[in-house]
């Protein structure tokens, strides 16, 4: 398979889900009909900031949406003897049209940095919570302590990120209980990385983007 036809994927959600070793590369063009139709689907909207403005910019109210797609069994190799399957899951970031032209993100001004967090839960409440587009499954002290690590180191902590917490850093210890325990991923965008022809789509799209944040359930 071409490199340039495959799109990485975490391939289970082990604790260090993140790491290098847990990417395996699927065929793009395989991995984009599943979501055609997906399993499930899901999206939700939330206020934001127009980042093509100098920071802080203007709130906008509607339009950037997150979405979350689940695809039905998905085969890993069918030329393989033992036709092992997974099931995928994609997440998709779009941006208000306002701040787009010809269907393509706008620059970003230079003083924006973006941090996404990325959590994982298998708990029912959690899906159910999410799949009403509230936090309300969470205590209110985790909802405090996740807001303080996320922004209290904001632009200091690291030197290779102005994120306020680390790749695989442990989601607070409020959290775990309802939530339960989860390392995050973090996806970072910048003016250069928004402008980049192969890392900017998947941070500003609703479609499935080959470079999206795709993982997986292991073989079945």
């Amino acid at each position: 398979m071409s490199i340039t036809n495959s799109t990485p994927v975490y391939l289970d959600n082990s604790e260090f889900f993140m790491n290098s070793g847990n990417i395996v590369n699927l065929s793009w063009p395989k991995v984009s009909e599943a979501f055609v139709k997906p399993l499930t689907s899901h999206v939700i909207s939330f206020p934001g900031y127009d980042w093509t403005e100098p920071y802080p910019g203007s709130i906008i109210k509607e339009g950037h949406t997150m979405g979350l797609m689940i695809s039905d069994d998905f085969f890993m190799d069918e030329t393989a003897a033992n036709k092992s399957t997974t099931v995928l899951t994609g997440l998709t970031f779009n941006i208000p049209k306002s701040m787009k032209s010809n269907r393509k993100a706008l620059p970003m001004h230079p003083s924006w940095y973006i941090c996404r967090h990325i959590f994982i839960s298998t708990n029912a409440a959690i899906k159910k919570s999410g799949d009403e587009n509230t936090c309300d499954a969470l205590p209110l002290d985790c909802k405090n302590d996740l807001a303080a690590a996320l922004t209290n180191d904001w632009g200091y902590k690291n030197e290779d990120s102005m994120c306020s917490q680390s790749i695989a850093d442990p989601i607070p210890q409020s959290c775990v209980g309802t939530f339960g325990f989860s390392r995050q991923d973090i996806l970072t965008i910048n003016s250069t990385t928004l402008a980049d022809p192969v890392l900017g789509p998947p941070l500003a799209n609703s479609n499935p983007q080959q470079y999206g944040w795709h993982i997986g359930t292991g073989y079945h």
